[in-house]
């Protein structure tokens, strides 16, 4: 409550925590209608108008609408702190060690959106020197673009706003400590001439996720320690990479995906899919553990995510199955396994990067992992029910 009413009175009031939210629920609906009115223009209008042509502006404005909302959702996430981390360590730490460890991570993020936010503002004043226009709609590509400088310049006022906070909860001599701690971990950026890129990339990688900084931003860390330290690209490529790195239609499809397992969590479809589970295999040995493989399959199948397919099913199958005795990491281990299922099973958010990066047909893939899927379920199942069965 007292952040929120920080939030109104200080300074950047109109910063509020719904302000991202309103584009990204704005953008995510015309990007809805814009693909809608594609494939009736595709498939319907097209049938009754000879030469009507394709309406390739809709793609065009998903595409950088798109990457505008997905940085303005890094904003949101940075404030609830949802990013994914290895919080193995973190957890055993004491709570003051643990508060120190917030100085440290945001700090470093702090540092990689700084830096992109300037040089993305490079790529900015270069547009206004050489002007470029996008190929449907003739937008200039200065209008994209700006999502460098203004989507990451709103993570760094989101960062300070949070590391502000914790400075408070941490007093002044601990965060000092955190920030020694971070300058430390950055000072061969500035003390080095020159390191291997393997050494680094690797290294820093390693010790960023350790840590506990978001595996993402360790992987940012980690490639502009590697081109800081070994001179292997100009620094400028990072926030070239930041937009086009996901400037890309079939990518548009992850982000939809998460959206419909969100929904169904949230509408209740979790515990009717479990429910229908339940009836099909709940009164076999291990019931209960075989209603979450095939629920887990189920929910897969539409969210295409692995990570919100045991966020959601977890929930609900590991309390009842350590209620019936089942052991926890037993439980633990099978939901996480069938979640990994639901990834084979089509849709699937990695066989859509897999097959944007490697230029394969991503329908091809979705084919291809729907036996390998069914039959990892099946397994995962057998496996349960003899387990079950010799332990009672």
């Amino acid at each position: 409550m007292s952040e929120n009413v920080q939030g109104k009175s200080g300074l950047f009031s109109w910063l509020n925590e719904n302000f991202e939210k309103i584009f990204m629920v704005t953008g995510l609906l015309a990007i809805i209608l814009f693909i809608t009115w594609q494939v009736i223009y595709r498939y319907i209008i097209t049938q009754f108008i000879e030469r009507a042509g394709a309406a390739v502006w809709t793609e065009e404005l998903s595409r950088y609408i798109f990457i505008w909302i997905s940085y303005l959702a890094l904003s949101v996430a940075i404030r609830k702190r949802s990013s994914i981390r290895v919080d193995i360590i973190y957890d055993k730490l004491p709570e003051r060690l643990q508060n120190i460890s917030w100085i440290i991570v945001e700090t470093l993020f702090l540092v990689l959106t700084g830096v992109i936010t300037y040089f993305g503002w490079g790529q900015i004043e270069r547009l206004l020197t050489f002007p470029q226009h996008t190929t449907a709609l003739r937008i200039p590509f200065l209008v994209p673009y700006l999502i460098l400088p203004l989507g990451f310049g709103l993570m760094c006022l989101r960062l300070l706003q949070r590391i502000w906070g914790q400075m408070r909860v941490c007093g002044a001599l601990d965060s000092l400590l955190g920030f020694a701690l971070a300058l430390g971990i950055l000072s061969p950026w500035y003390l080095v001439d020159y390191i291997d890129p393997l050494p680094v990339l690797f290294g820093y990688f390693a010790l960023l996720c350790v840590i506990g900084v978001p595996i993402a931003i360790s992987l940012g860390l980690s490639t502009l320690a590697t081109i800081i330290c070994s001179q292997t690209l100009p620094i400028e490529y990072m926030a070239q990479v930041c937009f086009t790195s996901i400037d890309s239609f079939p990518i548009m499809a992850i982000p939809f995906f998460i959206a419909a397992g969100e929904y169904m969590g949230a509408g209740g479809l979790s515990k009717r899919l479990l429910n229908l589970a339940d009836e099909i295999v709940g009164g076999l040995y291990g019931g209960i553990g075989l209603t979450a493989v095939v629920t887990c399959m189920f929910f897969g199948a539409i969210s295409g995510s692995g990570p919100a397919t045991v966020a959601a099913i977890g929930a609900l199958t590991i309390p009842a199955m350590i209620e019936r005795g089942y052991d926890k990491f037993f439980s633990a281990a099978l939901v996480a396994a069938a979640g990994c299922v639901g990834v084979m099973i089509p849709p699937s958010n990695p066989f859509v990067v897999y097959g944007v990066s490697s230029q394969v047909s991503i329908g091809d893939l979705f084919m291809g992992g729907i036996v390998p899927g069914i039959l990892t379920g099946i397994v995962l199942m057998l496996y349960c029910y003899f387990y079950s069965k010799k332990r009672g």
